[in-house]
């Protein structure tokens, strides 16, 4: 045998030696990854951990919106889903302004890199919605929320607000807008009093920024 063949059965025997390591190596990463991933889904669904997301959730949202908010449950499902039960939002005269039974949202990792919010699609289950005003004239009751989403100070100021929804999915909504010192008149259409049951729609958000939103 010469000993250019020599060199190519040993350089053939290095390249499956490194190949079966390298095999090895990719398996045990795949393995590792996959039980890191599960042990924290699990970890992330048990009583315990849902009920500190749910503090730690209407904490920032009251931190937010300057008024009080209550998030019953938190959980965090397979494959980016995340589902947040018994949502309460109050407007800033302790009335019960906004209320959600089911909250279920898909998300995109990559985007949060940015800084940016990439949402698949949100679905509402239970939505109730109470709007009001005191006169024609005065503020809303649902105003504060506008709010707290648009830039207050002269010098825009830069924050990570870049929220991207696909759809969101209404089901079972129930919206009512009253302005309390109107009267009321039973049978005939009012601009004052209006409602809405069993609302069921399909809302399409393209983007929501700092000073933007765009929906269809």
């Amino acid at each position: 045998m010469y000993s250019s063949d020599i060199c190519i059965f040993a350089s053939l025997y290095v390249c499956m030696r490194l190949s079966r390591r390298f095999k090895y190596i990719f398996r045990i990463l795949v393995w590792g990854c996959l039980g890191l991933y599960i042990s924290t889904w699990t970890l992330l669904n048990l009583p315990y951990v849902q009920g500190k997301l749910a503090a730690l959730a209407s904490g920032a949202l009251k931190q937010v919106l300057n008024t009080e908010v209550s998030v019953g449950r938190v959980n965090i499902g397979m494959l980016n889903r995340i589902i947040i039960e018994d949502v309460l939002l109050n407007d800033q005269q302790g009335e019960e302004m906004l209320k959600v039974s089911r909250l279920a949202a898909r998300f995109e990792l990559k985007p949060l890199f940015d800084g940016k919010i990439s949402i698949n699609n949100v679905q509402l289950f239970g939505l109730s919605a109470q709007l009001k005003r005191d006169t024609p004239q005065a503020t809303p009751n649902f105003q504060f929320v506008l709010d707290a989403l648009a830039s207050k100070d002269t010098l825009k100021k830069e924050t990570n607000l870049d929220l991207r929804i696909n759809s969101v999915l209404i089901r079972k909504g129930q919206i009512a807008y009253n302005v309390l010192s109107e009267p009321e008149t039973p049978g005939k259409f009012n601009p004052s009093h209006m409602g809405i049951d069993d609302l069921s729609a399909s809302i399409s958000l393209k983007a929501l920024k700092n000073d933007s939103l765009h929906a269809i």
